[in-house]
């Protein structure tokens, strides 16, 4: 069972810290490895069973946190202040940390159980989850390609966890809330592009004259 939980651990650190600088990856990286092998050294003398359970905890427990640090790290000051300003944004990040959380939880759960398909429909819904994060992230800079992202993460999401009625409930409210939102930004950012070219032609016109 340690296995299945080391092996789930090092795939999560390894997901959430991709495309980030080799040094920043690497320290992160780095500190689950060296948490690892001090569970590993236990688990050599008291055994695997009493050390699976703990460690396990420990990265359901860790997934908002991770996942909290990750969309910091890729968001901007302005991004974070424009989700987290409006009760529907609040309301969106923290059903997406909510979802994290149980997309972790049940894929340990179905791993111990030897239920290895459940285990990766929901390691699936986890990757989704990041996903979702990801495309709000995007969503500023790149509006089409975050809503994108969003709209794909939602469907996969919905269709893994259908079969709990508050889930696609809450997938609509967050579909929703993140395309107005890349709506906005798209249209901020047709704004900006034609204030640049109505300068060039008055400047134009006044050299002219």
């Amino acid at each position: 069972m340690f296995v299945v939980v080391r092996t789930l651990g090092r795939a999560w650190v390894s997901f959430y810290t991709a495309g980030l600088p080799a040094e920043e990856r690497d320290r992160r990286r780095g500190e689950i490895d060296s948490d690892l092998y001090e569970h590993e050294r236990f688990a050599a003398t008291d055994g695997p069973g009493p050390i699976a359970r703990p460690v396990a905890a420990r990265f359901v427990r860790g997934v908002p946190a991770d996942v909290s640090w990750r969309i910091g790290r890729d968001m901007t000051a302005s991004m974070e202040e424009d989700v987290t300003a409006s009760w529907p944004g609040r309301l969106a990040v923290a059903g997406m940390l909510v979802l994290a959380v149980m997309s972790l939880y049940w894929a340990i759960a179905h791993a111990f159980g030897d239920h290895l398909g459940y285990a990766l429909m929901n390691v699936a819904s986890l990757i989704a989850t990041v996903v979702l994060f990801k495309g709000f992230a995007m969503s500023r800079q790149s509006p089409r390609n975050g809503a994108v992202l969003i709209v794909v993460a939602c469907l996969v999401v919905g269709f893994i966890w259908v079969w709990i009625p508050f889930i696609p409930l809450l997938l609509l409210g967050v579909l929703v809330f993140g395309l107005v939102r890349a709506r906005r930004f798209a249209r901020e950012n047709r704004a900006a592009w034609r204030v640049p070219a109505a300068d060039r032609e008055d400047d134009s016109a006044g050299r002219v004259t």
